[in-house]
């Protein structure tokens, strides 16, 4: 009886672990296009924006864009989504300023 309990909690935590990180890359690939479109309508549709990182702590997603707008210079912005305060997205510059 053991035996059967421990796979049955084994399993569950492999299927939790597998299935959330679906979820969630499904979330944060929604989110980082809405991040792009934001970013390319404010400093031109030719920026190139990439994903160098992106963490969800306590409800908060947070994705670090590398980019670069069609004038040059390279620059690390961070966008952030709220699922406690409805998903609202914003895209702060390295300046805390919101685009």
């Amino acid at each position: 009886m053991k035996t059967l309990s421990k796979v049955t909690l084994i399993t569950g935590i492999i299927s939790f672990s597998l299935f959330g990180n679906v979820a969630f890359a499904q979330d944060s690939s929604d989110q980082y296009n809405t991040c792009q479109a934001i970013v390319k309508q404010a400093l031109g549709e030719e920026s190139i924006v990439k994903v160098k990182s992106s963490k969800t702590r306590s409800g908060v997603t947070t994705i670090k864009l590398q980019v670069v707008p069609p004038t040059g210079g390279r620059s690390v912005m961070r966008c952030i989504s709220d699922a406690n305060t409805g998903g609202e997205i914003s895209v702060i510059d390295k300046n805390g300023n919101k685009l």
